[in-house]
């Protein structure tokens, strides 16, 4: 099964409804800054890049669209992974174990966390850019 597949199951079952959510909210939070933004891509690429492409750009650019959330995620998959490992009552096991899992799935980790985002934000292509055209009537930030 790719990552496609699996984030296309996780999106069917309704795993992913905190994605829009959290979209939702970070599009509202950061729409002045997201403007900016598209002002920026326009210099660029000297003509002006479709709407919903620079959502897509600004949201790769910024790398995340809700941090703590997205740590709390990771520090859950630690400490799945310390628990899977039978480790969780010895200290210095379980600070090898989370060095070792930063070290070697972190970066996994976000990269799929990106891609779920990108998911979720195409699924509701039509949703988010009525959110676009009038954020502050979706969101009171």
């Amino acid at each position: 099964m790719t990552d496609i597949d699996s984030i296309k199951e996780k999106y069917e079952r309704g795993e992913l409804d905190s994605i829009k959510n959290q979209l939702l909210h970070f599009i509202c939070l950061h729409y002045n800054d997201f403007t900016s933004f598209i002002e920026k891509e326009k210099s660029i690429w000297g003509k002006p890049v479709e709407l919903f492409t620079s959502l897509r750009l600004f949201i790769l650019d910024r790398k995340t669209i809700d941090f703590k959330s997205e740590m709390l995620s990771q520090v859950d998959e630690i400490n799945r992974e310390i628990e899977a490992k039978g480790c969780g009552c010895d200290p210095a096991m379980a600070k090898t174990i989370k060095a070792d899992w930063l070290r070697l799935h972190a970066a996994s980790w976000r990269a799929h966390r990106i891609l779920e985002i990108i998911y979720v934000l195409n699924r509701n292509r039509a949703y988010f850019l009525e959110v676009l055209d009038n954020p502050s009537r979706h969101h009171s930030v």
